[in-house]
């Protein structure tokens, strides 16, 4: 029972004397786009409210989206494409992803959403943070996009 007690100290003791600390980078701070405080500003959609600039930067990146986007790789049944990329800090675009899709459909997203034009990066709490944005581009409807 000693040497039992003895053996288990001993891997103890040794297992925190000599165990390192891993210091990992902080992630970046994400927020998504619906509450961040300040959002990323689009080029051209400067110089109005919060709000203004809110919905003027979402519907530029939309229509940005659809106007660029390739429908013809559309399935007839799947009409619908959700796409999620991160703002940085930086302005710059990064973690380009596809809901659902295919790996063409990837590619096409990845190519399309590379087109965008650098942002002003969001603010929230006084600091730069990187913003989550997602969106489904749908071609369901009769509409002409």
């Amino acid at each position: 029972m000693k040497l039992f007690l003895g053996l288990l100290f001993s891997l103890f003791y040794l297992q925190n004397s000599y165990s390192q600390q891993i210091e990992t980078p902080p992630l970046e701070a994400r927020v998504p786009f619906s509450i961040v405080e300040k959002t990323p500003i689009y080029p051209g959609c400067k110089n109005n409210t919060t709000v203004e600039n809110k919905i003027c930067t979402r519907d530029a990146i939309h229509d940005f989206l659809k106007l660029h986007f390739n429908k013809n790789l559309l399935r007839p049944r799947h009409k619908k494409v959700g796409i999620h990329f991160l703002i940085t800090k930086s302005g710059d675009l990064a973690e380009i992803s596809a809901a659902n899709s295919s790996r063409y459909l990837e590619k096409e997203i990845i190519r399309i959403v590379s087109l965008l034009p650098k942002m002003e990066p969001g603010e929230h709490r006084g600091k730069q943070v990187g913003v989550l944005f997602g969106t489904i581009l749908d071609y369901s409807s009769k509409k002409k996009s």
